[in-house]
Formats: C-alpha cells, structure tokens, sequence
C-alpha cells in the first residue's frame, strides 16, 4: 500500500504537463477514479486502475480535484480523475399544454404568450377555460 501524504500539484501546471505527457507516451500513468462526494475527503484508502491501493492523509489546507497529481517520479505516475456524477434527464411525452393542476401549481394559470391583455380580459378567458360562461 502506498501512502500518499500531498498533493503535488495540477496536471494543467506547465511543470507537470510535459512529464505528464511523456509518461502518457509509456503507458506510465496511473488514475485513481474518486467519487465526487468523495474529493473532500483528506483520509481515504482507495484502488487504482492498475490494482495499487493508495492510503489518501492530506494535510487540511490541501484537497483532492479533478487532476491532481499524486505522485510523480522518473517511471510513473498517479493522477486524481472525479468520477462524474450521473444525472437523470426527464422528457415530456407529448409537447401538449400542461393539465389545470400542473399550471397552478407551477403558477402559470392564466398566462398566455403574446401581448399583455386586461384584468378583464384574462378573467374572460380563465373563466371560458373553466367552462363558465359568465363574463
């Protein structure tokens, strides 16, 4: 198990970049995926791709991120990649207008796109919407 006390740096910072890039070349680099509720975490054990296990102690000004170099020598080196979080995207099924209850509660009974209308007028159409005929 290796112990990891620091953080060393970015992989974006200049002094990192090239030797990054190089041992990229050599199939050098290792990543250690962490969940992104798991990035403020300053003590941490925790798998590499390649199977090294890794005990995280950062001190308290130092934190985890999205590229951060753990280690970095001549022949290999360890970076930090925030494991995305996974959303979950809603669609409509049809594009039709929304029921009465979903307008009111979104608090759009009564609007209509188009040029402001009078008092009046929008109670004439609420009301013609209800099925009442009274104006």
């Amino acid at each position: 198990m290796l112990r990891i006390d620091r953080v060393l740096g970015s992989r974006l910072e200049p002094e990192f970049s090239e030797e990054l890039h190089r041992l990229e070349h050599r199939g050098a680099i290792d990543i250690v995926n962490v969940p992104v509720a798991d990035l403020a975490r300053r003590r941490l054990l925790i798998t590499t791709r390649g199977g090294e296990e890794l005990a995280i102690a950062l001190p308290r000004h130092q934190k985890l991120f999205d590229g951060a170099v753990l280690l970095l020598d001549g022949d290999r080196a360890i970076v930090v990649r925030a494991a995305s979080e996974r959303w979950l995207r809603l669609e409509p099924r049809s594009r039709q207008p929304r029921p009465p209850a979903a307008r009111a509660v979104s608090g759009r009974e009564g609007l209509r796109p188009g040029p402001p209308a009078t008092r009046r007028q929008a109670r004439r159409r609420s009301r013609s919407r209800m099925g009442s005929n009274a104006a």
